[in-house]
Formats: structure tokens, sequence, C-alpha cells
């Protein structure tokens, strides 16, 4: 009977404590993962290579699909997939600056959830990482927000078809 208790009673702790409340107030992000990946493909040092990437967000919509080609490690050029007409265009010109990205959405979102002012309340920043080349395949951005917060933070970068060009 003491034992039930003592496991009724861990439950309920539990039960309230890994209520919602609390994880809003916090960024969800895996940093070792980053910093490993990052590392990585610092030190594969790949210079020539293209890669696509689509990014959907909730301010400005979903954008058509773009092929970045890198020579030397410089941005080169892109091609966009389909015949649209945009305004205008976010992409990220090389994997190092996708990496920016992160540590930039990281760093933004800490100083909205400690403002006071800001109704940001919390993040989570999802990245899943290619097992041999070590760049994001997928980046997840979604913020919390207190109230009725209309909009904010809900961003998705995926990319595909990476190759090693000369």
């Amino acid at each position: 009977m003491k034992n039930l208790l003592l496991l009724t009673f861990a439950f309920a702790f539990l039960l309230f404590s890994c209520n919602e409340k609390n994880e809003l107030y916090t960024v969800n992000f895996d940093q070792e993962a980053y910093s490993q990946n990052l590392e990585m493909w610092t030190k594969s040092n790949f210079k020539d290579y293209s890669f696509s990437q689509q990014i959907f967000s909730s301010s400005f919509g979903g954008q058509p699909k773009l092929t970045i080609n890198v020579k030397n490690g410089v941005y080169d050029s892109f091609t966009m997939e389909g015949e649209r007409e945009i305004n205008s265009l976010t992409y990220y010109e090389t994997v190092p600056e996708l990496y920016a990205f992160i540590e930039r959405i990281v760093e933004e979102s800490k100083l909205k959830i400690n403002d006071a002012e800001d109704p940001m309340k919390g993040v989570t920043i999802e990245v899943k990482y290619h097992d041999t080349y070590f760049y994001p395949v997928s980046i997840y951005c979604s913020g919390f927000y207190t109230g009725d917060y209309v909009g904010g933070l809900d961003i998705t970068i995926n990319v595909s078809d990476f190759e090693l060009t000369q």
C-alpha cells in the first residue's frame, strides 16, 4: 500500500511538473548535435557543391524550390523550379549560411523569450542533418506565444539534392 501511495504521488508530481506552461519558456534546441555537425561539415572542407532548398514561412508563404551552385566555397548561381512570378526570394547561398541562420534564430529567440515586452515565450528549433555530408537536411522553427497572438515564428527549410561538383 505504501508503494502504491508513493507511486501515485510520483506520477502526480510528474504530471504537474511537465505541463505545457513549464515547456513554454524555453529554447528547445539540440546545441550539441548542431556543434558536432557544424564541426564535421567544416572539417570536410567541401568547396564545390550544389543543393536544393525550399523555404516555407508564416510571414511570406512558400517559395519555389531553388537549386544553389557553390564554387570554391562561394555562391555562384541558382536556378528556380517552375515558372512563377516572384517579387522577392529568401534563400541561403551556402551551407555555412544555413548554419549561420540556425545560430542567429537561436540567439534571437533567446533574446525575445527574455524580453518582457515580446509575446514570444518559447521556441522549438528542430534540425535534422545528413549522415554523410553533415549539412542541415531540414530546419523547423516554431515560436510559442502567450494569449491569442497571431503570426510569429514559423519557418521550415528543406534541403535536398546535395551533390559534390567539380
